[in-house]
């Protein structure tokens, strides 16, 4: 009996042992950020968010916040520094930074990051446009620093040249001449920025209309590109607007993709290394002309707005979390929706829409409830032929504002209305202002 009752001693004795050293296996694995600082920075500046220590055992890093801050978030693994890009609106964000393991674990940290407004932004004005040289036929415009001065810089997608401008700023409002890249593909109209290879240096990514693809530059942080590897969006053959979300929550970035013709839009999930599976789609409404990402429904997922040209609404699709969107609900806009953005208008922390309708010379703003749903259109007039809309915070009251190219003016909605006059090419400090109520 005694000899019995030595060996069961000695077999839960090595068993614990076993078992104490998965588990302290298991602990060393974890990932380990650093403590970030509360942070503050002037309302559209840059600014970087250093930790008290660099991660271990990170191989990638997610930096999120509320759908209401407007300016992009970025992480490197490597030093754990957190870098927001043209910061706004205005406001007190908490930023969560969750990093990640090869394995897949996760730990996180948050800082407050405060978006401050100079006292001489009010009253709001601006100075005389200063025009700049893109490609030909320039039709959108995204920001972004791609020499890592931290100056914001521009890219510029040209539809008739086939190529994507980038212009280095000076910091003083000033650019450089443009540098083209030739996407090879169709003709580039909307272009987005991100950092698909997570090496800290921001990448491209480029719709072609006319085409089925979307080309993907990868920037080498002086601001010069890579040749575009081309990834097709599925059957059809007009690449119409890019946006860019972390849908299936893997903290690497994906794309949403429009496509007129088929009257969808089209997942492409990122792998981290700058590469893309192959598309998913999902229906719409009848000529679907932009998209935006947001989380309509407050469950931590990335959810779509797409606006639908022909069939005069815009579609939400809910998505779950795992690079899959329910079904379209649809809400009606006016004659010709082509172009949306996201805030939130009324202040209840609920994600609104607001949509500029091209034929009817007017803005539709929905209501968010928190749940998905939206309050009918309510319609503001602006200029004629909208055909563009962004959202940001310009007279520094904490209110967001909406401004709209129209025609060859730009005009600014909530309650009164202000135009300056435009001309092409490409425009620097036209904007004008309508601010909230």
């Amino acid at each position: 009996m005694t000899t019995l009752q030595l060996r069961k001693s000695k077999i839960r004795t090595v068993a614990a042992t076993v078992f104490f050293s998965a588990a302290l296996s298991i602990m060393i694995a974890q990932p380990t950020p650093g403590n970030y600082p509360n942070t503050s920075v002037q309302l559209s500046t840059d600014t970087t968010v250093t930790p008290d220590a660099a991660p271990t055992n990170t191989t990638s890093i997610n930096v999120s916040t509320s759908t209401d801050f407007k300016g992009k978030l970025e992480g490197y693994p490597t030093t754990g520094v957190i870098r927001a890009t043209d910061a706004h609106p205005s406001g007190t964000y908490t930023v969560t930074v969750t990093a990640f393991d090869s394995g897949g674990a996760t730990a996180t940290k948050t800082f407050t990051l405060t978006v401050t407004t100079p006292a001489t932004c009010n009253p709001v004005s601006f100075a005389p446009a200063a025009n700049f040289v893109a490609g030909n036929a320039p039709n959108s415009v995204a920001v972004g620093d791609f020499n890592g001065d931290s100056r914001q810089d521009l890219a510029v997608p040209n539809d008739n040249s086939g190529d994507v401008s980038i212009l280095l700023g000076d910091g003083l409002g000033g650019f450089s001449a443009p540098t083209n890249f030739a996407t090879g593909q169709g003709s580039p109209y909307s272009v987005a920025v991100g950092d698909f290879n997570g090496d800290g240096k921001q990448d491209l990514a480029v719709a072609n209309k006319n085409s089925n693809f979307v080309s993907i530059f990868l920037g080498d942080g002086t601001g010069s590109f890579g040749a575009p590897t081309n990834y097709a969006i599925g059957n059809g053959d007009n690449a119409f607007w890019v946006a860019i979300g972390d849908f299936n929550g893997d903290a690497k970035q994906d794309l949403a993709v429009t496509d007129r013709f088929t009257n969808k839009v089209s997942i492409l999930l990122g792998d981290g290394t700058g590469n893309f599976g192959a598309p998913t789609t999902f229906a719409t409404g009848f000529y679907p002309s932009s998209v935006a990402v947001a989380d309509f429904n407050g469950d931590g997922s990335q959810d779509l707005v797409v606006t639908n040209y022909f069939s005069n609404n815009v579609s939400i699709l809910l998505g779950d979390g795992t690079g899959t969107f329910g079904a379209p609900t649809n809400f009606a806009t006016g004659p010709s929706p082509l172009s949306v953005a996201v805030g939130d208008f009324n202040g209840d922390g609920s994600q609104d829409v607001a949509v500029a309708n091209y034929s009817s010379n007017n803005v539709s703003i929905f209501l968010g409830d928190g749940t998905g749903n939206f309050s009918p259109a309510t319609n503001f007039g602006a200029g004629n032929n909208p055909y563009s809309i962004s959202v940001g915070d310009f007279n520094g009251d904490a209110k967001q504002d909406i401004w709209l190219p129209t025609g060859a003016q730009i005009t600014c909605r909530f309650c009164w209305a202000m135009v300056l006059a435009i001309s092409l090419p490409l425009q620097i400090s036209e904007l004008a202002v309508l601010p909230s109520q």
